[in-house]
């Protein structure tokens, strides 16, 4: 995230801490509904984590926008700089999707 953020957009460390610290708090919280014991416990973790994702994706659909606003036209690769974060939060989105189908049992690790 912090390369993404701070170097591919030239986005300031401070705008990147928030996003940087809920994608952490997310993915904590996604591990631990794997060690509860209960459902109902799990799946309020769950819920959290996912809202938590869509939280740092808004964040990150921010950087994006203000890059385009921003940056000079002429910077080299701007358009894909803003195709390649946003890419990478609709990596992250599927990673969720895998974590899921996994929770509930629609996949294993065997599949």
């Amino acid at each position: 995230l912090v390369i993404a953020g701070h170097i591919g957009l030239r986005r300031p460390l401070s705008e990147l801490r928030m996003c940087v610290f809920v994608t952490n708090v997310y993915m904590l919280l996604a591990w631990a509904a794997l060690l509860v014991a209960g459902a109902p416990m799990r799946w309020i973790l769950i819920v959290l984590s996912f809202a938590l994702y869509f939280l740092a994706s808004l964040d990150m659909a921010m950087w994006a926008r203000r890059f385009d606003a921003e940056a000079p036209k002429d910077i080299p690769a701007r358009p894909q700089r803003i195709f390649l974060v946003t890419f990478l939060t609709f990596m992250f989105g599927l990673y969720g999707i895998n974590y899921l189908l996994s929770a509930t049992g629609a996949i294993s690790h065997h599949s």
